[in-house]
């Protein structure tokens, strides 16, 4: 299962299933290496930059 997929399917979870998968991203926020779609390591502020840019609206949805 790729990226997008994983994406599409938390679309269509439950509110309280999506807040789980929120939870569990935050938390496991640190281990996330910072390397851009190109391999590139990136600041936080890129990586912060390049996900909201690439994933604002699933974020809102989750945050419903």
């Amino acid at each position: 299962m790729n990226a997008t997929e994983v994406i599409n399917l938390i679309k269509t979870l439950p509110d309280a299933e999506k807040r789980e998968v929120a939870i569990y991203l935050q938390a496991s926020e640190t281990r996330v290496a910072l390397v851009s779609p190109a391999g590139k390591r990136m600041t936080f502020e890129e990586a912060k930059n390049h996900v909201f840019a690439n994933y604002g609206d699933l974020l809102k949805k989750l945050a419903e």
